[in-house]
């Protein structure tokens, strides 16, 4: 066998795979019953809460928003205990009015904000934008709509999620989310890895109100990769986020898990519709 055809045999191999993984992400093998879904969605969600109150270790302040929008869902009292509890012991006075809006600003240091990824000023500004004002290159980046592709144009729905909320919406604002949410959607359905930027690419889709993007076969592989648990990992089979990136990974990841949990309490609380809509 000579070399070319090798590599035209590990190519077509290659191409069939992504062609299967792309195919298995999108078309569900059979049909759920909604009774059958929304016992695995209860489940899902029970156990990714147990798990996240028993962490030692506190979340950073986005996650604690995340938490703590479950504990306004839900209505759970141990979900917002637990939120009250990471808010004293970790206080992050910089972000703080994204756990509460009322709380007083505090300027951050120069050395800080130097230090911050692009989304990160852009929240600091959604929540705060009389305090902390963005440079004018920074800001007509903030709501660039073709800004940030492969994996991280959720930060920037992220962020353009919390200026709608503090700072009002308008129809060009509405708009630019709907694009960035529909980009994410089309990375959706091709990137087949159940990573954490899985989960938090349906995740950021749900919260930002863009329930009708979000297919029934990512929620179903979401919840099939839950850790017994209740945790997620953040890669797939050592498979990180990253494209290139490969990691043994020992324990579940808080930031996976978060994610996870936030998705499973919006669709519980917040979209019944969604699910009555795919599953009968």
């Amino acid at each position: 066998m000579t070399v070319g055809k090798i590599t035209f045999g590990l190519a077509g191999f290659v191409v069939a795979a992504v062609g299967f993984g792309i195919a298995n992400n999108n078309f569900p093998r059979a049909s759920t019953s909604r009774a059958e879904f929304e016992k695995k969605l209860n489940r899902s969600y029970l156990a990714a809460s147990e798990w996240m109150q028993a962490q030692d270790r506190e979340p950073n302040t986005y996650l604690t928003y995340m938490v703590q929008n479950c504990a306004v869902l839900s209505g759970d009292p141990r979900l917002r205990t637990f939120v009250e509890r990471v808010y004293r012991r970790d206080p992050d006075p910089i972000n703080a009015r994204m756990i509460d809006p009322s709380a007083p600003f505090f300027s951050p240091s120069s050395s800080y904000v130097e230090q911050l990824s692009d989304y990160q000023r852009w929240l600091l500004h959604a929540i705060s934008r009389m305090e902390f004002c963005l440079t004018e290159a920074d800001r007509a980046e903030m709501f660039r709509p073709d800004k940030h592709r492969t994996g991280r144009a959720t930060h920037q729905l992220f962020a353009l999620m919390f200026y709608r909320e503090f700072n009002g919406e308008t129809p060009a604002l509405n708009a630019l989310m709907r694009r960035i949410s529909e980009r994410i959607a089309q990375e959706a359905a091709l990137d087949f890895r159940v990573t954490d930027l899985y989960l938090q690419r349906i995740a950021f889709l749900l919260a930002a109100g863009q329930s009708d993007l979000v297919q029934p076969r990512w929620v179903e592989r979401a919840l099939a990769r839950q850790e017994p648990s209740g945790g997620w990992f953040c890669g797939w089979y050592c498979w990180q986020p990253s494209p290139y990136t490969f990691e043994i990974e020992e324990a579940e990841s808080s930031h996976a898990t978060a994610q996870g949990l936030w998705l499973t309490c919006m669709l519980k609380y917040r979209y019944p519709e969604w699910v009555s809509a795919h599953y009968k």
